[in-house]
Protein backbone atom coordinates (compact mmCIF):
# COMPACT_ATOMS: atom_id res chain seq x y z
CA UNK A 1 0.00 0.00 0.00
CA UNK A 2 2.76 2.34 -1.10
CA UNK A 3 1.40 5.87 -1.07
CA UNK A 4 -1.28 5.31 1.54
CA UNK A 5 0.58 4.34 4.68
CA UNK A 6 -0.33 1.98 7.49
CA UNK A 7 -2.66 4.54 9.05
CA UNK A 8 -5.23 3.73 6.35
CA UNK A 9 -5.11 -0.03 6.89
CA UNK A 10 -8.54 0.23 8.50
CA UNK A 11 -10.03 0.71 5.01
CA UNK A 12 -8.94 -2.81 4.02
CA UNK A 13 -10.31 -4.12 7.33
CA UNK A 14 -13.62 -2.30 6.76
CA UNK A 15 -13.85 -3.69 3.25
CA UNK A 16 -13.21 -7.21 4.54
CA UNK A 17 -16.15 -6.85 6.93
CA UNK A 18 -18.37 -5.55 4.12
CA UNK A 19 -17.35 -8.55 1.98
CA UNK A 20 -18.23 -10.94 4.81
CA UNK A 21 -21.63 -9.31 5.35
CA UNK A 22 -22.34 -9.30 1.63
CA UNK A 23 -21.30 -12.94 1.32
CA UNK A 24 -23.74 -13.93 4.06
CA UNK A 25 -26.57 -12.03 2.33
CA UNK A 26 -25.72 -13.70 -0.98
CA UNK A 27 -25.83 -17.12 0.68
CA UNK A 28 -29.23 -16.38 2.21
CA UNK A 29 -30.57 -15.57 -1.26
CA UNK A 30 -28.81 -18.50 -2.96
CA UNK A 31 -26.58 -16.28 -5.08
CA UNK A 32 -22.88 -16.30 -5.98
CA UNK A 33 -20.19 -13.74 -5.15
CA UNK A 34 -19.82 -13.12 -8.89
CA UNK A 35 -23.41 -11.81 -8.91
CA UNK A 36 -22.42 -8.71 -6.94
CA UNK A 37 -20.22 -5.63 -7.34
CA UNK A 38 -19.34 -3.63 -4.24
CA UNK A 39 -18.81 -0.03 -5.23
CA UNK A 40 -17.12 2.48 -2.93
CA UNK A 41 -18.75 5.91 -2.75
CA UNK A 42 -15.98 8.50 -2.46
CA UNK A 43 -17.99 11.63 -1.68
CA UNK A 44 -15.79 13.85 0.57
CA UNK A 45 -13.03 11.19 0.44
CA UNK A 46 -9.53 12.29 -0.56
CA UNK A 47 -7.14 10.68 -3.04
CA UNK A 48 -5.08 8.89 -0.39
CA UNK A 49 -8.17 7.08 0.90
CA UNK A 50 -9.20 6.22 -2.67
CA UNK A 51 -5.74 4.76 -3.26
CA UNK A 52 -6.05 2.69 -0.08
CA UNK A 53 -9.45 1.38 -1.18
CA UNK A 54 -8.03 0.43 -4.57
CA UNK A 55 -5.17 -1.52 -2.98
CA UNK A 56 -7.70 -3.21 -0.68
CA UNK A 57 -9.31 -4.63 -3.81
CA UNK A 58 -12.08 -2.13 -4.69
CA UNK A 59 -12.03 -1.37 -8.40
CA UNK A 60 -15.50 0.19 -8.77
CA UNK A 61 -16.07 3.63 -7.25
CA UNK A 62 -18.69 6.35 -7.44
CA UNK A 63 -19.01 10.10 -7.06
CA UNK A 64 -22.03 12.35 -6.58
CA UNK A 65 -20.72 15.54 -8.17
CA UNK A 66 -18.87 16.18 -11.41
CA UNK A 67 -16.71 18.98 -9.99
CA UNK A 68 -15.45 16.83 -7.11
CA UNK A 69 -14.85 13.91 -9.46
CA UNK A 70 -12.68 16.06 -11.73
CA UNK A 71 -10.29 16.69 -8.83
CA UNK A 72 -9.92 12.97 -8.03
CA UNK A 73 -10.45 10.69 -11.00
CA UNK A 74 -7.50 11.93 -13.10
CA UNK A 75 -5.22 11.08 -10.15
CA UNK A 76 -6.69 7.63 -9.49
CA UNK A 77 -5.70 4.23 -10.84
CA UNK A 78 -6.71 3.68 -14.46
CA UNK A 79 -8.27 0.32 -13.59
CA UNK A 80 -10.96 1.94 -11.43
CA UNK A 81 -14.38 2.02 -13.08
CA UNK A 82 -16.03 5.29 -12.01
CA UNK A 83 -19.80 5.72 -11.83
CA UNK A 84 -21.75 8.97 -11.56
CA UNK A 85 -24.53 8.47 -9.01
CA UNK A 86 -25.61 12.05 -8.25
CA UNK A 87 -28.05 14.29 -10.08
CA UNK A 88 -26.50 15.41 -13.36
CA UNK A 89 -27.26 18.78 -14.91
CA UNK A 90 -27.26 18.84 -18.68
CA UNK A 91 -24.64 21.61 -18.82
CA UNK A 92 -22.19 19.25 -17.09
CA UNK A 93 -22.80 16.20 -19.26
CA UNK A 94 -19.71 16.60 -21.43
CA UNK A 95 -17.47 16.94 -18.37
CA UNK A 96 -19.13 13.91 -16.76
CA UNK A 97 -18.61 11.70 -19.79
CA UNK A 98 -14.92 12.60 -19.87
CA UNK A 99 -14.32 11.07 -16.42
CA UNK A 100 -17.11 8.57 -15.68
CA UNK A 101 -17.44 5.08 -17.13
CA UNK A 102 -21.18 4.95 -16.37
CA UNK A 103 -23.87 7.48 -15.44
CA UNK A 104 -26.41 5.88 -13.13
CA UNK A 105 -28.67 8.90 -12.58
CA UNK A 106 -30.50 9.29 -15.89
CA UNK A 107 -34.14 10.19 -15.26
CA UNK A 108 -35.33 12.06 -18.37
CA UNK A 109 -35.20 11.83 -22.14
CA UNK A 110 -33.66 15.31 -22.29
CA UNK A 111 -30.72 14.20 -20.17
CA UNK A 112 -30.37 10.97 -22.16
CA UNK A 113 -30.28 12.89 -25.44
CA UNK A 114 -27.65 15.23 -24.05
CA UNK A 115 -25.48 12.29 -23.00
CA UNK A 116 -26.01 10.67 -26.38
CA UNK A 117 -24.86 13.85 -28.13
CA UNK A 118 -21.45 13.75 -26.43
CA UNK A 119 -20.88 10.05 -25.71
CA UNK A 120 -19.63 7.25 -27.91
CA UNK A 121 -22.16 4.64 -29.12
CA UNK A 122 -23.29 2.14 -26.46
CA UNK A 123 -22.16 4.38 -23.62
CA UNK A 124 -23.64 2.71 -20.51
CA UNK A 125 -26.24 4.47 -18.42
CA UNK A 126 -28.70 3.43 -15.73
CA UNK A 127 -32.19 4.79 -15.19
CA UNK A 128 -32.75 6.28 -11.76
CA UNK A 129 -36.17 5.39 -10.38
CA UNK A 130 -37.89 7.23 -7.56
CA UNK A 131 -38.97 3.92 -6.06
CA UNK A 132 -39.70 5.42 -2.64
CA UNK A 133 -42.08 8.06 -4.08
CA UNK A 134 -40.16 10.76 -2.24
CA UNK A 135 -40.88 14.18 -3.82
CA UNK A 136 -37.50 15.48 -2.63
CA UNK A 137 -35.59 12.79 -4.54
CA UNK A 138 -34.68 12.67 -8.20
CA UNK A 139 -35.68 9.78 -10.40
CA UNK A 140 -38.36 8.83 -12.89
CA UNK A 141 -41.77 7.84 -11.57
CA UNK A 142 -42.17 4.03 -11.78
CA UNK A 143 -45.29 4.43 -13.93
CA UNK A 144 -43.32 6.52 -16.45
CA UNK A 145 -40.29 4.21 -16.56
CA UNK A 146 -41.40 1.99 -19.50
CA UNK A 147 -42.02 5.02 -21.73
CA UNK A 148 -38.66 6.56 -20.79
CA UNK A 149 -36.87 3.30 -21.49
CA UNK A 150 -38.57 2.97 -24.85
CA UNK A 151 -37.77 6.54 -25.89
CA UNK A 152 -34.10 6.14 -24.99
CA UNK A 153 -33.86 2.88 -26.93
CA UNK A 154 -35.55 4.49 -29.93
CA UNK A 155 -33.90 7.90 -29.97
CA UNK A 156 -30.34 7.24 -28.70
CA UNK A 157 -27.51 4.74 -29.06
CA UNK A 158 -27.01 4.52 -25.30
CA UNK A 159 -26.79 1.17 -23.52
CA UNK A 160 -29.36 1.00 -20.73
CA UNK A 161 -27.30 -1.12 -18.35
CA UNK A 162 -29.77 -1.27 -15.48
CA UNK A 163 -31.85 0.55 -12.90
CA UNK A 164 -30.77 2.55 -9.87
CA UNK A 165 -32.73 3.66 -6.81
CA UNK A 166 -32.19 5.24 -3.42
CA UNK A 167 -34.21 3.58 -0.68
CA UNK A 168 -36.09 5.62 1.93
CA UNK A 169 -34.16 6.61 5.05
CA UNK A 170 -35.82 4.24 7.48
CA UNK A 171 -35.12 1.34 9.81
CA UNK A 172 -38.37 -0.29 8.71
CA UNK A 173 -37.20 -3.47 6.99
CA UNK A 174 -40.58 -4.04 5.37
CA UNK A 175 -40.49 -0.64 3.65
CA UNK A 176 -36.92 -1.23 2.48
CA UNK A 177 -37.72 -4.65 1.08
CA UNK A 178 -40.77 -3.25 -0.68
CA UNK A 179 -38.63 -0.60 -2.38
CA UNK A 180 -35.97 -3.07 -3.50
CA UNK A 181 -38.55 -5.63 -4.66
CA UNK A 182 -40.29 -2.95 -6.69
CA UNK A 183 -37.08 -2.11 -8.53
CA UNK A 184 -36.46 -5.79 -9.25
CA UNK A 185 -39.98 -6.23 -10.59
CA UNK A 186 -39.66 -3.08 -12.71
CA UNK A 187 -36.53 -4.50 -14.30
CA UNK A 188 -38.23 -7.85 -14.96
CA UNK A 189 -41.18 -6.07 -16.60
CA UNK A 190 -38.88 -3.93 -18.76
CA UNK A 191 -36.99 -7.01 -19.94
CA UNK A 192 -40.28 -8.57 -21.05
CA UNK A 193 -41.29 -5.36 -22.84
CA UNK A 194 -37.85 -4.61 -24.30
CA UNK A 195 -36.04 -7.96 -24.64
CA UNK A 196 -33.16 -6.37 -26.57
CA UNK A 197 -32.31 -4.02 -23.72
CA UNK A 198 -29.29 -4.89 -21.59
CA UNK A 199 -30.63 -4.02 -18.13
CA UNK A 200 -27.96 -6.17 -16.52
CA UNK A 201 -27.84 -4.39 -13.17
CA UNK A 202 -29.84 -3.32 -10.15
CA UNK A 203 -27.88 -0.63 -8.32
CA UNK A 204 -29.52 -0.42 -4.91
CA UNK A 205 -28.47 -0.55 -1.30
CA UNK A 206 -26.07 1.58 0.72
CA UNK A 207 -24.27 1.29 4.06
CA UNK A 208 -27.50 1.22 6.08
CA UNK A 209 -29.40 -1.35 4.04
CA UNK A 210 -27.13 -3.20 1.61
CA UNK A 211 -27.65 -6.71 3.10
CA UNK A 212 -31.41 -6.38 2.48
CA UNK A 213 -30.78 -5.03 -1.01
CA UNK A 214 -28.55 -8.00 -1.80
CA UNK A 215 -31.20 -10.43 -0.58
CA UNK A 216 -33.68 -8.72 -2.91
CA UNK A 217 -31.46 -8.94 -5.98
CA UNK A 218 -28.99 -6.05 -6.00
CA UNK A 219 -26.10 -6.54 -8.41
CA UNK A 220 -24.36 -3.30 -7.34
CA UNK A 221 -24.31 -1.87 -3.81
CA UNK A 222 -22.97 1.63 -3.16
CA UNK A 223 -21.01 1.72 0.10
CA UNK A 224 -19.45 4.83 1.58
CA UNK A 225 -19.26 5.08 5.36
CA UNK A 226 -18.90 1.33 5.99
CA UNK A 227 -15.68 1.40 3.95
CA UNK A 228 -14.15 4.81 4.67
CA UNK A 229 -15.13 5.59 8.26
CA UNK A 230 -12.11 5.24 10.56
Amino acid sequence: MTATGNNLQYIAENYSRVLDTASEALSRSDRQQSDLTIMAVTKNVDCAHIEAAYHAGIHHMAENRVQEAQTKIPHSQNEIKWHMIGHLQRNKVQSAISVFRTIESVDSIRLAKSINKHASPNYPIMLQVNASNNPSQYGVNPDELPDLCGMILEKTSLNIDGLMAIAPMTNNESRLRSCFKQLRHLRENLLRQYPDASLSHLSMGMTEDYPIAIEEGATIVRIGRAIFKG
